[in-house]
């Protein structure tokens, strides 16, 4: 039996693709198992996998919320429902610089302007901005070089940023995740002031997401679940939309049961209380 439609989001990782932060580690595979006796009949592989490496969520514990070194929640203090909600898709493709190593904005009315086109975003609503960044930029490397190495390096412009304004006004309206198809929440000149904005207002950031443009603002359920890495700052995981899951969200956020449930039997569910 077939099983539900979905939109993937999640870029591929390999040692070919620009999958790592400039300075960390890169992904790595090597095989342990295989092809030899005694394990000719398994194989696997052992893998060199960063927190903030490909699709990934950042943990509120990854920035420091203040200059004398707060920290708030790890990954595995945080619940699954958290990740999951209503898409709402803000189309920022507009929005792209030409000064290298600077980040242009995304500022506050790019998500007003949306609302008065749509409706309003509503507490629980992912919040997706589509940039078309990964869509253009995230390739086999050498020509991924363009999706962080070389903005990161002032080499060339660099990919669009959420002001810390605009943080604050989606935490003001009961926003829990957002999600962004480029490779950091911050700017390449202006990293932690936007990372600080989101943490402190209880936002985590899923990046370096793609196909964005493939999701319908307002329909269906975004899924992400990252691994559950004890006290990570961050976890990598896979992103997708169900696009036929009709929800009625009875209050913020979904809980897992209730994803379970309308997955197993009829599409239409009512969500409880698990924010």
């Amino acid at each position: 039996m077939a099983g539900p439609v979905l939109i993937d989001l999640s870029v591929p990782i390999g040692e070919e693709f620009p999958c790592s932060w400039p300075g960390l580690p890169k992904f790595a595979a090597r095989q342990t198992i295989g092809a030899e006796p005694p394990d000719e009949y398994f194989i696997s592989r052992s893998l060199t996998l960063e927190e903030h490496m490909g699709t990934h969520v950042d943990a509120l514990n990854h920035a420091t919320i203040d200059d004398s070194g707060t920290r708030l929640a790890a990954i595995d203090a945080l619940p699954l429902e958290r990740f999951c909600g209503r898409p709402r898709v803000v189309d920022v493709r507009n929005v792209r610089g030409d000064v290298k190593g600077q980040s242009p904005w995304i500022l506050p009315d790019a998500i007003t302007v949306h609302e008065a086109r749509t409706e309003p975003i509503r507490p629980g609503d992912v919040v997706l901005f589509w940039s078309g960044w990964s869509d253009e930029f995230y390739q086999a490397l050498p020509s991924g070089d363009l999706y962080v190495d070389a903005p990161a390096s002032g080499r060339a412009p660099g990919w669009p940023a959420l002001h810390p304004s605009s943080l604050g006004y989606l935490g003001e309206h009961g926003v829990c995740t957002i999600g962004l198809d480029t490779p950091s929440l911050g700017a390449t000149n202006e990293a932690l002031s936007p990372h600080r904005a989101a943490f402190l207002a209880g936002i985590t950031p899923v990046e370096n997401l793609t196909n964005i443009g493939q999701v319908s603002d307002g329909t269906g359920l975004f899924v992400f679940l990252p691994l559950a890495v004890r006290r990570g700052t961050g976890a990598p995981g896979r992103a997708v939309v169900f696009p036929h899951m009709d929800i009625s969200f009875e209050s913020a956020a979904p809980s897992v049961g209730s994803l379970i449930a309308s997955l197993a039997g009829p599409t239409r569910a009512g969500l409880a209380d698990a924010r």
